[in-house]
Parts: structure tokens; sequence; C-alpha cells
């Protein structure tokens, strides 16, 4: 885009900014409208990869592991149900930059990737002048495709690299990705956070890297060796790995806090930048993650195996422009399908979201205090095509869709055609399936699920996912870095 155009882009902006914020009643203009004027907003989506929500001190942790997401929070609109569409990176990075879920752009297993008829984020950003940046260390995140529509695309996300993009961006918007990964498996974080938060012995930490590999490895074992998943049933074998990783629970635990400490960190220096560099007040942060992590507590250790609240609840925190709308809790779900069209929304280009799936959250923000929608909403889904383990095949298969409405939330279990229901106000960790005792209410939340799942749109020919389950449009880094994370041999 020439310097002419991006002027004219900025200014076409800057009109619609001005004529929505007139738009808006006096009561609302301090909560979510751009402020009039020349300068530009600048967009930052930092995504922390396999944060726990509940393992931050804004959502009620007791350890300092997030001292700069809870002084940011303090300052901004804290979401407390926020949901990822899906519980692994591939599809739900596929889902916030194409503001459809798992069932709709198809990425599903590693190999597929954001089909050419679906507009990304970046590029929806960039046709409107921004400039565009996207910095991603989970590989799996970029093999989903999502390196469409960026000015300048790197694998490594430290400040360093961050902030060298910053200095050139120019004096335009600007839109910057950053996707980060300190709390991943295998755990690495420095030494003297460990410390902080209790005392693992190096032989210890070893012990837990090479465990949590195994369990990998026998997880996909049969689809590594090209059979359908269970035609070798592992499970007396992972059962083994899970046991002792079980035991290790505590280890496991200082190491996820330095972890998520590390990435705290991290953001904080981002932050920095973005103040130092005179960004600040002009800046829509977000921040969020992909999904969560379990310890346990349904049976397994890892991610991408259910929807319960530990994979698939998450933090969502945005920082607004001189901190407008700070302070708002809200309770309402929202998921990361409707991060696309509430930015856009917020730009003043509602009318660029009318196609999308997900659907601005902004109004929320003008009535944070009208509680949570009546109406069962569909949060997640989770399509399995290379995993087995036979208890969680048994229990609930490889297609599930869970829903929520006010104080429930359902899963519908696709294959064995059963249902789960949870009380998350007596019950937030969906320990306890009370379906059978409140049998109206998850029949009525099972057949919301069942119409939602039919009533899925038809994409467009070219808009759903392109490849297969082979890795061959991937660079040797890019497998490289894949083999690090655990996710092929």
């Amino acid at each position: 885009m020439s310097e002419m155009q991006s002027a004219g882009a900025l200014r076409l902006l800057s009109g619609l900014w001005l004529t929505a914020f007139a738009l808006l009643p006096a009561c609302e203009r301090n909560a979510v409208a751009p402020s009039p004027g020349e300068e530009p907003v600048h967009i930052v989506i930092y995504l922390i990869d396999t944060l726990r929500r509940d393992r931050l001190g804004v959502y009620g942790y007791p350890r300092p592991t997030s001292p700069n997401i809870d002084a940011l929070a303090r300052d901004a609109v804290v979401f407390d149900n926020a949901y990822a569409p899906a519980p692994w990176t591939l599809p739900s990075i596929a889902s916030l930059m194409t503001a459809t879920y798992p069932v709709d752009h198809g990425v599903l297993f590693l190999g597929q990737q954001i089909g050419e008829g679906l507009s990304t984020l970046p590029e929806r950003l960039g046709e409107l002048g921004f400039a565009t940046g996207g910095f991603v260390v989970n590989p799996t995140a970029e093999a989903s495709g999502i390196r469409r529509g960026y000015d300048h695309f790197g694998v490594k996300a430290g400040p360093l690299f961050v902030g060298r993009w910053l200095r050139g961006v120019g004096a335009g918007p600007f839109f910057l990705y950053v996707h980060t990964a300190e709390p991943h498996a295998p755990f690495r974080p420095p030494a003297e956070l460990v410390q902080r938060f209790g005392r693992v012995q190096p032989a210890l930490h070893q012990r837990i890297t090479r465990d949590t590999e195994l369990l990998l490895d026998l997880l996909r074992a049969d689809r590594d060796a090209g059979l359908a998943p269970g035609t070798r049933d592992n499970s007396d074998q992972q059962d083994t790995a899970r046991q002792r990783l079980s035991r290790d629970r505590k280890a496991i635990d200082v190491l996820y806090d330095a972890s998520v400490a590390w990435a705290d960190a991290n953001l904080g220096q981002i932050i920095s930048l973005l103040k130092e560099m005179g960004f600040w007040e002009r800046t829509l942060l977000i921040v969020t993650s992909d999904h969560g992590e379990e310890f346990f507590e349904h049976r397994g250790v890892g991610h991408s195996q259910s929807l319960y609240a530990e994979l698939v609840r998450i933090p969502m925190i945005w920082r607004f422009p001189a901190n407008q709308a700070g302070g708002i809790r809200v309770d309402a779900p929202v998921t990361l399908v409707d991060v696309m069209p509430t930015i856009l929304d917020y730009l003043g280009r509602r009318d660029l979201t009318e196609n999308d799936i997900g659907r601005s959250f902004l109004d929320l923000l003008k009535q944070p205090d009208a509680g949570a929608p009546e109406e069962p909403v569909v949060t997640s889904v989770r399509i399995n095509r290379r995993n087995y383990y036979r208890p969680a095949k048994e229990q609930r298969g490889d297609f599930n869709v869970s829903v929520v409405e006010g104080r429930w939330k359902g899963i519908w279990n696709i294959e064995p055609d059963s249902f789960e229901l949870f009380d998350t106000e007596a019950d937030p960790g969906e320990r306890r399936d009370v379906a059978s005792e409140h049998r109206e209410v998850a029949n009525r939340l099972q057949q919301a699920t069942v119409e939602w799942l039919h009533a899925r749109p038809e994409l467009d020919a070219g808009q759903g996912s392109t490849g297969d389950d082979r890795l061959d449009h991937l660079s040797p880094e890019t497998l490289d870095r894949l083999r690090a994370l655990g996710y092929v041999d």
C-alpha cells in the first residue's frame, strides 16, 4: 500500500470513528467508543498458549504468578466467562483469526490450513490501512495458515523482536499479534522463577519431561504408525505414565506456576515498550489464551482430550485506549470466535462483520450489569482425529460440543449420545454430572446444541480448510519446532 493510500485509509477510519462517537448517547461516550481525533488506534492481541484462567490473580489465584496481568486488569474489562472454541491450539487459533467455529473452518488436525475463501483478521485490518506484525512461537498455530495478511511474520516473540518491529512501524495504525508459549509443556521456566514457587530438582524435572513426552507418544501411536486410532490399544501403558505424573503433581504445579510468571514478566516488557514508544494511550490490548491445561481433574494431563473447564475456560482481558471502560467485569459468555467482530465493531466497521459467525460483544460493555443471557450459548467444539485413550473414547467419543446457559454447563458427547450437565455455581470444576437430577435442563440444552450443529451454515467453495494430514508444506524449521513441543515424531 502506498503512503497516499495509507493516509487515505487513516482519514477514512478517523471519519468513521467520529461518526460512531457522535451517534452514541452521552452516557455511553466514556465507555467503549474510540476517542475522536487524528491519532490512530492500535490493536494488540497478546495470546499466552496453554494459560489456565484459574492460575491468574485476577481470577482468584493466591500465588503471585501474574502481577503484570493483574495490574493491567484493574484498568481493563475482564471477562469472567470466556471460552476457547477448541481445547488445543490448531483449531482454536483458526477460530480466533476467522470468527468461525472448528466445525465451520474445518482446520482440525496438523496438515490442514485455513481456506483461501475465509478472510483472516490481519487481512481485514491490512485492507483498512493497518501495518500488521505477527510473532508466533508455537508452530502449531503457524501451521494453521495464519501467516496470511502479515507484513511481517516471525517465529520468535520476545520483547527484543517485537520492539524491533515496533520501532519501524511508522506513524499509522498497526495490528500486532504476539503468541507466546511459556506455560506449554515441556516446561522450561528460568530457575529463579522456579525457586519463587518451590523446589524441583533437575532429575525430577527431567523425569516429568520424559513422562510427558512418553504419554504424548502413546496417545498418538496408532495414527503415527498409519493405523486407525485404537488399533493397538496401549491404554494400560498410558495409565502407568499418568500415575507417575500424578505422583509428581506438586512439582508440576511449581513448574507451571513458574512458567505463567515467566509469561507475565514478558508481557510486562511488551507493555513497557508500548508506553516508552508513545503507543500506549491509543492501544487496544487484548490478553487471552487459546486453551488451558489439565492436571488430573478428569483423569488426564495435558490438553485436547475434553471440553471441561480446565481446558476451555480461558482468561480474556481487554484494555481499551485511555482505560475506557476500565474496571468492568462481564459475566456473559464470550469466545475467541467473537474477538474479530468486536475489534471491527470498535473501529466503526460493523459492516465488515455481517457474514461472520462470531458476533461483537461491544454492546455488553455498555450494559455490564445486565447479566448473562439466559438463552443457551454454544462455546466449544472438540473433534479428535488422532489421539486414543480407551476410557476417554468410551466415555465421550471423539466429537463433543459444549453449551452454557446461566449457571449450567452442558457437554453433548455425540458418538455415545450422552449429555453431561454441571452446575457451575456449586461445582466450578465440573466434577459432578447432575444430568439425571435436572433432566429438564439437560434435555433443553442438548436440544439447543443439536439444533446449533444442524444449523451450521455451509461455507462457500474454497472457504473450508485445505490440505490433509501430511506435513509436506511445512518447512524443516517448523517441523523441528513441532518435534520440540511433542506434536510430531
